[in-house]
C-alpha cells in the first residue's frame, strides 16, 4: 500500500490497538509516532469515554480529535467537545424502566465519568476495560439535570446472558427508533444515540479536518467497526476480527496479540519510502 495517498488513520481500541489484556504495547506507540512523522494523522474511535482512554490519547492521537462513546462525542485533547450526540430524557426513562423490570444493572456514561446504582461486581467488570470506577447514585430520578448529559448507557450482567437477551428485547420493543443498541463487548448491551456510530463520527472528522474518505485508513475488529471500515478509503481488519469485517476489508493483518497493527504500519511505511 502507498501511504502517500492517505492523510488519516483511525483505529478502534480494544481488540485492535490494545492486546487482549487491554495493554498498549511500546511497538504500537513507536509505529504510530513513525506514521505521524511520515505525515499521516492518527486517532481513535472507541465505545469508551474520555477518562477511560486519556492515557492513550497522547500516544495514539497526536494532535487529531478523537471519537469516544461510540462517536457520541468528538473531542479534542484540551477537552473541547466538537460533536455531541447524547440520549434523550425519553430514552433514559425507558432504560430505567427496563432495568427495574429485569433487575439488571446499567452504567450511565457522562463525558467526565460513569454513574451506577451501586458499584457491584457488574460495575467492577467495566474496570477490566480501564473504565473509571462508577459513582454510586441513590435513585436515578434524583439526578435531575445530570441525566441530560448521558451519552450512552451500558447494561451489564456477568451472571446471565439470558437476562441481557431479555433486556435487549425489551429495549428494542420500547425504544424503537429512538436509540440504537450495540453489542461490542461480552456481557454488555449498550444504548446510544441513533446517530452515534463510528461511520457518522468519521464523516464528521472528514468534514472537520477536510480529509476525503478515500484519504482515510480505518482499522477495527468488532461488528460496530463495520460502518467505519466501509466509509474509509482503505479498510483494515485485525486477524482476530469478526468474519464480516474480514470480508469487508481491503487487508487483513495480524491479531492484536501479535501487535498486528504496529507491524502493518511499519510495513506500509517501508513500502512507501
Amino acid at each position: 500500500m502507498d501511504l502517500r495517498k492517505f492523510k488519516l488513520l483511525i483505529t478502534d481500541v480494544d481488540g485492535t490497538a490494545l492486546n487482549s489484556k487491554h495493554e498498549l504495547q511500546p511497538e504500537t506507540v513507536e509505529a504510530f509516532q513513525r506514521l505521524r512523522d511520515f505525515g499521516v494523522l492518527t486517532t481513535i474511535a472507541t465505545g469508551k469515554i474520555y477518562p477511560s482512554v486519556a492515557y492513550l490519547v497522547d500516544y495514539l492521537c497526536g494532535e487529531a480529535p478523537f471519537l469516544v462513546g461510540h462517536a457520541s462525542i468528538a473531542q479534542e485533547q484540551d477537552g473541547k467537545i466538537l460533536l455531541w450526540q447524547g440520549l434523550s430524557a425519553e430514552v433514559m426513562n425507558v432504560i430505567v424502566r427496563v432495568s427495574q423490570k429485569n433487575d439488571c444493572d446499567f452504567a450511565a456514561y457522562l463525558p467526565e465519568g460513569i454513574l451506577a446504582r451501586e458499584f457491584n461486581h457488574n460495575m467492577k467488570y467495566l474496570t477490566e476495560y480501564w473504565e473509571p470506577e462508577a459513582e454510586e447514585v441513590a435513585t436515578w430520578p434524583d439526578l435531575g439535570d445530570r441525566l441530560k448529559d448521558v451519552v450512552k448507557v451500558t447494561f451489564v450482567n456477568c451472571d446471565s446472558d439470558l437476562v441481557l437477551e431479555r433486556v435487549a428485547n425489551d429495549l428494542k420493543e420500547d425504544i424503537g427508533d429512538m436509540a440504537a443498541l450495540q453489542f461490542s463487548v461480552p456481557h454488555m448491551v449498550e444504548v446510544t444515540n441513533l446517530k452515534a456510530t463510528k461511520d457518522n463520527g468519521l464523516r464528521f472528522l472528514s468534514e472537520y479536518l477536510d480529509i476525503a474518505p478515500e484519504e482515510m485508513i480505518a482499522v477495527g475488529d468488532g461488528a460496530n467497526d463495520l460502518g467505519m471500515l466501509e466509509f474509509a478509503g482503505y479498510a483494515v481488519a485485525m486477524g482476530n476480527a469478526k468474519p464480516e469485517l474480514k470480508a469487508a476489508a481491503d487487508e487483513v493483518i495480524g491479531t492484536n496479540d501479535e501487535i498486528g497493527l504496529a507491524k502493518a504500519i511499519n510495513r506500509w511505511i517501508d513500502e512507501s519510502v
